[in-house]
Order: C-alpha cells, then structure tokens, then sequence
C-alpha cells in the first residue's frame, strides 16, 4: 500500500530489493531505518545561499547547470576544471528548484551533459547530491541521473530513476552487477533533493534528506561523468526531466549537511510515496496513494 514518507517510513523503514540485468539473480537486502525525521525545510534562502553551502563543503565537482545558452560550457564552479558539455535534446535556463527568481535548471529530454573526467573515485567515500524533477513518460530501462558508464553493461556504474513508463520512478543505484532500488516513488512535476552516499562498501540513497535505502558496492570504473544520461558503443540511457545543482564530494558528507543543503532550499521538496513491493526493479502496480 502507498504510504507518504512521515507515516510509513519512519514506522517501519523501506524494504529493499535488489535486481540486475540478464542472469543476475533478484536479491532481497533487509530493511534500514530511516535517516530520521523528514526535516522541515526553513524559509527559503535563495540561489546564492545554497550555492554558498555547496561549496563551503568543498566539492570536487558543482555544476549547477543554470547556463541560458545551450551551446555554452556547463560549468564546474568548484574550481577544479571539471566541467561539462551539454549534447543531444537539451535546454537549459528554465525555472530551477528555488523560489528565487534567479535558480534555473537544465532540461533533459534525449540529451546529457558529458564530463572530460570521472568524480566519483574508484574506492573510498564520496557523495554526490542534486535537485531533480521527473518529467514525461521516462525512458524503458530507467532514467539515469548520473553516470560513470563506458564500455561494459555489466560494470556500469549508474544512479537512476527505475523503471521506465510501465512502473513508478523509484530512486535506485547500480554497480556493476548489483543494483539497489526503493520502492520510494517520485513523483512527475516535483522537484526532489536526491544523494547517493558511500561508506566503506555501502552506497545509501537519500531522497529530501531521508535514508530510503543502502546497497552494497564494488570498485567504480574510472570513465567521465554523465549527467541525465549517457552514451555507450552499444549502449545508451536517458532522464526525461529537470536537474539542478549536481555536485560531486570525494567523501561522505554528514546528515547534518545534507539536511542543511536541504533546508535551504524552502518548501519545495515533493512528496515521496510508496509502491506494494510486487517485483521489477524495486516497484510494483499502483494501489492507493496518500499524499
């Protein structure tokens, strides 16, 4: 049953369930408990705030993806050269996540912004959060949000939405053969502030600053950083939607970060609801929906 996050997860936290591609088996991973309360988000800040609070946690990559011209650079502001291309069906100076007049994000819809370098390291912590807003029908096999993929399907690194048109877009992460997704549901038209989180061996994923589950994972291939999709020799994936703010940590930023990036944003994080665990990807068939 559909249940919004203040209700359920803080009751009985979020079931995971693991699947891959091809022979890899469906694995199911026990509940976590969630990163604490849902915390409310303050007054909002403004553009200049947030992007303030990015970089005082010195990131390695910070692309806020807020350029008017489509055939200009995405730029890296955290100063360590790591920007980006934006390629394919793209626009950009639309409305961004903030009340504040100035935030603007890129729209995604068959394009992607291709790096020249890989952020996330091979080992070790990292974090990489961003504001993102599913728009349309998605793309079948789900709806990358970042990457780091080349070469090999069965050791694609790849932070998505899942699982196309035909199930709910459930924040999900995948790691060569081992992927991980919620059944956390995020909604079309919202904005949402999404994290992916290493420790050790785990990645855990965070949607408005709240634990919706962990996976396990292995050594990340070192290829450039894809945002909104990404194109492989035999392979390619697309996000049908807005994204904003991406940025890339070469540690685990703490929760408290987290929900201080979060609060500054205001009132704006939608509602996150859950599907019946029914198979696929994490999600299920629709029942009812509380929001």
């Amino acid at each position: 049953m559909l249940r919004t996050i203040s209700s359920f997860a803080r009751r009985v936290g979020v079931a995971m369930v693991l699947a891959s591609v091809g022979a890899t088996a469906l694995v199911v991973v026990p509940e976590i408990a969630p990163l604490g309360h849902r915390p409310e988000p303050a007054a909002a800040a403004g553009e200049a705030d947030y992007r303030s609070a990015v970089l005082a946690d010195n990131p390695y990559g910070y692309l806020p993806l807020d350029e008017t011209d489509v055939n200009s650079l995405a730029l890296d502001v955290s100063g360590n050269g790591n920007s980006g291309y934006y390629e394919g069906n793209m626009e950009v100076g639309l409305p961004g996540p903030f009340a504040d007049p100035s935030s603007r994000a890129a729209y995604f819809n068959g394009g992607w912004v291709r790096g020249d370098h890989a952020l996330v390291p091979t080992r070790g912590d990292w974090t990489v959060e961003a504001w993102v807003m599913p728009i349309g029908d998605g793309f079948g096999d789900g709806d990358p949000i970042w990457s780091q993929y080349f070469d090999s399907y069965n050791r694609r690194t790849i932070a998505q939405l899942s699982c196309g048109p035909a199930w709910p877009r459930c924040i999900s992460f995948q790691n060569g053969e081992v992927g991980g997704g919620s059944s956390a549901v995020l909604d079309e038209g919202h904005w949402y502030y999404a994290v992916w989180r290493r420790v050790g061996d785990t990645v855990t994923m965070l949607v408005n600053g709240v634990a919706l589950g962990s996976v396990a994972a292995g050594d990340i291939d070192q290829h450039p950083m894809w945002i909104g999709g990404y194109q492989a020799p035999n392979w390619s994936g697309e996000f049908h939607g807005q994204i904003a703010h991406f940025a890339v940590y070469q540690r685990a930023l703490s929760d408290a970060r987290l929900r201080a990036h979060y609060s500054l944003a205001g009132p704006t994080g939608g509602p996150i609801k859950y599907w019946e665990q029914l198979g696929g990807c994490g999600c299920g068939h629709p029942s009812h929906a509380h929001t």
